[in-house]
């Protein structure tokens, strides 16, 4: 059949220490991907990281995965994970 892969969304949690240019670095990674975004929050913390909690439509978990390991390439990302439910 024609029928589109079913969607589910996965939100994200990207820990990264701050620098100029970094959520822009951040977002073309997203927009490579070319996955819709329902939710995008980029937050200091207290010791002077930030935080991205994202939700992203996926249609597998090798798409989520792949986005993760992509973003966890992108320079001062400590880490990318799937958000605990």
């Amino acid at each position: 059949s024609d029928l589109p892969p079913a969607e589910m969304k996965a939100s994200i949690e990207v820990l990264c220490v701050n620098r100029m240019g970094l959520l822009g670095d951040i977002t073309n990674v997203v927009n490579e991907a070319h996955l819709p975004v329902s939710n995008f929050n980029f937050h200091m913390l207290k010791n002077g990281n930030a935080m991205l909690d994202a939700t992203v439509s996926v249609s597998s978990r090798e798409q989520l995965e792949t986005l993760l390991n992509r973003l966890r390439g992108v320079r001062d990302v400590i880490s990318a994970d799937r958000a605990a439910p």
